[in-house]
């Protein structure tokens, strides 16, 4: 396992690579905290674009530039600057959009329980009644 100070040091070089401002000597608390919150929004971004673009290396990537890698392998529509934005909005329109299955299955046991006809006997009714059916 590393030591803090191997940690430390590994995180100051992927925050340098990908673009991040450099504290003075020292890193403290808040913002070592800053650097992880840049990490993490990065990797759920690359995490969110892989099932659609597939698996990329994105380690030494900004956040910019993976929401300009999303923009262009989506061939997504964005002004320069405003990829990240265009991504996000993606990801949220695709989120609300087809959530509801339109096919119905006339056979599941919802479908069934709503629709029931007191007179037909069917697996949901017998199961109601204790395993009689109602004809």
């Amino acid at each position: 396992m590393k030591g803090f100070a191997t940690q430390f040091s590994d995180l100051r070089k992927r925050l340098d690579r990908i673009g991040g401002s450099r504290p003075n000597a020292t890193m403290d608390g808040f913002a070592f905290k800053q650097a992880a919150r840049k990490f993490a929004i990065r990797d759920r971004l690359a995490n969110a674009l892989k099932p659609h673009i597939g698996t990329f290396d994105h380690t030494e990537m900004t956040i910019a530039e993976i929401g300009m890698l999303g923009c262009r392998r989506l061939r997504l529509q964005s002004r320069k600057g405003s990829e990240l934005h265009t991504l996000q909005g993606y990801f949220a329109a695709k989120r609300t959009a087809g959530t509801m299955d339109s096919a119905i299955n006339q056979n599941s046991a919802v479908n069934q329980y709503i629709n029931h006809n007191p007179n037909a006997a069917n697996s949901l009714t017998q199961y109601l009644n204790g395993g009689k059916s109602n004809v």
